[in-house]
């Protein structure tokens, strides 16, 4: 039902909205691209036609997705058209739908769709039968869909290209959709419980190692006494055990004590079985001994001593294993080669027979000497290098759910070792009313490698690379344990000043009261990489909306619109001060309504019903951000991690949070200033674009600032004491969907290391009936 009414309210709207292009201005007709025309590449040519010449003196002045383009056009001889070489700014052509817009000589407004992606799989209803489900949905595209096939096997489409298949109720069903310019997307269904497999993956790089090393190093050289004492060495291990005539001796490593020491521990490249070289020095070594003589059979006396040696190098290999119950390394040496010189000893008052047999035993015996060293101690050492990386990369508890991972292969590439991880989720309280399980829609993808280098060239040590799956699952858990119920807990009410200055002129009464409600059908997700300017974009498709209406003094609501409402919100991801990552809208939620059924009663809402679901869908997307607004970041014992770069990579498929380490927690740099930049005279009163019904407004704020310290500084902003936005680069701040009213905006600066604004500029905007913005302040 739903593509089918999709469809025909589409092309009610494309039909008024081409008579709009056409009969605006009355003579101009947009006739290249066409209005909801779909292209597999950027459109070639932009071409305007006028039903009678043009004045001498007229200007063509149009934007594309609001970048000015008018200087491409040129006026033919005759004076009848006016074209433009698309090629020359196909730069600005964004995946899926484009606005092009002409003001002048004409206004005009047509929608084209740039299509690069295949058909967009909706799961709509699951039902169970027995060892089987029955999975019921649709294809959406732009384009039309020509093709689904279910774990390989061909299933038809009925009209308005919906689906029933029959799929197994275990594990997880694979989905293949086509499209008419033959774009493929694969999406894996899976039950509720299932593992997230390819989820995670941690990165250790050469430059990591370094650092921990040097830091185990300056631990060791700053350690002063003994390093290790006999509970470290085990039960006093034996070192040497003999009888020379009528002496017997018996000698015992006790203590360990050294100087400096060099440790050098690389991924090494020529093998792919995740081998670590190791190449060592420890310089300055001295053993506490305890050495036990007898004489002729009598009762041992006990001298205590010491073996000093110069200094000891050590190398080999390091191959570790991952143990199959959770996420750690087993280290095991091999290939290893010793070499321990300059030894001296000194045992006070150990019989001269001793002595010379000692000398003996220690002239030869510094290979043995060594690998007690090395089999007792380089364990223990590497356990301090190693051991903060060997915990879980994502570990996170809520009242609602909780996430771990396990480390499942171990591999090298390049100078950097991969773990990859497959994480499991579970509700910790379920509810009582769960909903229907329509389970995870995602793409079970390997993490592509990132080779070490951020894409602005910044090296890193650590790299965390997260899967859309892991995202989607933050939000899927608690929908599919019915604990977050949209049609229960998310309703909105307008009412009093707010709905006064929304439906201003309108002809309902600001003391009656709207309600807006939704009730999810599918789940929402989040995507990487569609979106122009974000990481992404959160979205909900196939949702219900109900607006309801309750006139002053009566009771009761009264339905007003019934309709289905798809919606793309915009987000990006930022390191907070916390160590964790901050998950925010960035951006107006973009809308797709589909009017299904309007109340004859209040046919005024017509009128409205676009701010006010533009309104609303930004108030859900708010409510929904929690359930992903904060995820922690990986660790290291002793050490704060300086965020380098967040990505996403080349296949959309997953998010890379690279960073490298500090001993301690990263200092705060000093503080930056935000300037609102052009708050003088006209500068900020911007020509915003007007909408159909003229209450909604928008505002652009350029924004710079002092910057005390190396790196970029990075803003964030909150309007009228809302919920601010995250921390990222920023040369100015879009707001879109005020309300008519005086509205006011507070914007901050920080630096690279987190030095925050000690005072943030706040800046007032009045947006006049017409959805004009002026800065009043």
């Amino acid at each position: 039902m739903f593509p089918t009414i999709i469809r025909q309210f589409f092309a009610i709207l494309s039909l008024l909205i081409v008579i709009l292009a056409c009969n605006l201005g009355g003579n101009m007709t947009v006739t290249s691209p066409t209005n909801q025309s779909v292209h597999p590449i950027p459109p070639e040519r932009y071409e305007l036609t006028f039903a009678e010449p043009l004045p001498d003196g007229a200007l063509i002045a149009a934007e594309l997705n609001g970048t000015d383009i008018s200087s491409w056009f040129s006026i033919a001889s005759d004076r009848l058209s006016a074209t433009a070489d698309g090629n020359n700014f196909a730069n600005l052509v964004v995946p899926g739908r484009n606005r092009f817009s002409v003001s002048s000589p004409a206004n005009a407004i047509v929608f084209f769709f740039y299509d690069i992606v295949g058909p967009d799989i909706h799961i709509t209803s699951v039902t169970e039968n027995g060892t089987s489900l029955t999975v019921a949905g649709y294809l959406d595209d732009e384009d039309g869909a020509t093709e689904l096939q279910v774990d390989g096997v061909l299933v038809p489409l009925a009209e308005g290209d919906t689906f029933s298949a029959t799929v197994s109720a275990t594990g997880v069903s694979h989905f293949v959709a086509t499209d008419t310019f033959n774009h493929v997307s694969e999406v894996r269904y899976a039950r509720p419980g299932s593992d997230m497999v390819n989820s995670v993956t941690l990165q250790v790089t050469d430059v990591l190692l370094a650092q921990l090393t040097t830091q185990l190093e300056q631990s060791i050289n700053n350690a002063g006494g003994n390093l290790l004492e006999a509970a470290d060495l085990g039960e006093r291990p034996l070192i040497y055990s003999g009888t020379e005539g009528i002496v017997t001796a018996e000698v015992y490593l006790t203590t360990l004590s050294i100087g400096t020491t060099n440790f050098d521990l690389l991924v090494d490249q020529t093998n792919a079985d995740g081998t670590l070289d190791l190449n060592s020095s420890i310089n300055d070594l001295v053993f506490g001994i305890d050495v036990e003589i007898s004489v002729g059979g009598g009762a041992p006396t006990v001298y205590q001593g010491t073996i000093s040696a110069t200094s000891m190098t050590f190398s080999g290999d390091i191959t570790p294993s991952l143990s199959a119950d959770r996420t750690e390394v087993n280290i095991s040496l091999s290939n290893l080669v010793l070499d321990l010189v300059g030894l001296t000893y000194d045992v006070p008052g150990a019989p001269a027979e001793f002595i010379v047999l000692f000398d003996a035993v220690v002239a030869d015996a510094s290979q043995t000497f060594g690998e007690l060293l090395v089999g007792q101690m380089v364990p223990v050492l590497l356990s301090e290098v190693l051991n903060p990386l060997v915990a879980l990369p994502f570990d996170l508890t809520n009242d609602i759910y909780s996430a771990t991972s396990r480390a499942e292969s171990l591999s090298v590439n390049g100078d950097s070792m991969d773990f990859q991880m497959t994480t499991s989720f579970a509700t910790i309280t379920p509810s009582a009313e769960v909903n229907p399980a329509l389970g995870s829609l995602y793409n079970e993808l390997a993490a592509p490698p990132i080779n070490g280098v951020a894409p602005n060239g910044g090296s890193y040590g650590m790299g965390l690379v997260l899967s859309a799956n892991l995202f989607n699952q933050l939000l899927l858990t608690p929908y599919e344990a019915g604990l977050f119920d949209l049609s229960a807990s998310t309703f909105i009410d307008f009412s009093g000043t707010a709905l006064g200055g929304l439906l201003q002129n309108n002809e309902l009464d600001p003391a009656d009261n709207l309600r807006v409600v939704f009730t999810a059908i599918s789940p929402p997700f989040l995507t990487f990489g569609s979106s122009e300017d974000a990481l992404g974009e959160m979205r909900v498709f196939d949702m219900q909306l109900d607006i309801l209406v309750r006139p002053g003094g009566a009771t009761e609501f009264v339905p007003v619109l019934e309709s289905v409402v798809n919606f793309r919100a915009p987000f990006n991801i930022s390191a907070s001060a916390e160590g964790n990552l901050d998950v925010g809208l960035d951006g107006s939620p973009k809308t797709e309504v589909v009017l299904s059924q309007l109340s004859a009663q209040f046919a005024w809402a017509n009128l409205f019903i676009n701010e006010l679901i533009d309104l609303s869908v930004a108030q859900l997307v708010e409510d929904l951000l929690p359930s992903v607004a904060t995820i922690p970041i990986p660790s290291v014992e002793g050490f704060g991690l300086s965020v380098v770069d967040i990505w996403k990579t080349d296949t959309n498929s997953h998010l890379v949070i690279a960073a490298n380490l500090e001993l301690g927690t990263p200092a705060a740099e000093p503080a930056a200033d935000t300037v609102l930049l052009g708050l003088t005279g006209d500068v900020m009163m911007e020509a915003v674009e007007q909408k159909p019904t003229g209450h909604l407004g928008r505002i652009t704020l350029p924004v710079g600032g002092h910057n005390p310290s190396p790196g970029k500084l990075e803003f964030r902003y909150r309007v009228d004491n809302g919920r601010w936005s995250i921390w990222r680069e920023r040369n100015a701040i879009t707001i879109e969907n005020l309300l008519t009213g005086q509205h006011q905006i507070e914007v901050c600066a920080r630096t690279a290391r987190g030095g925050e604004d000690k005072t943030c500029p706040i800046v007032k905007v009045n947006v006049d009936r017409f959805g004009n913005s002026f800065i009043v302040n």
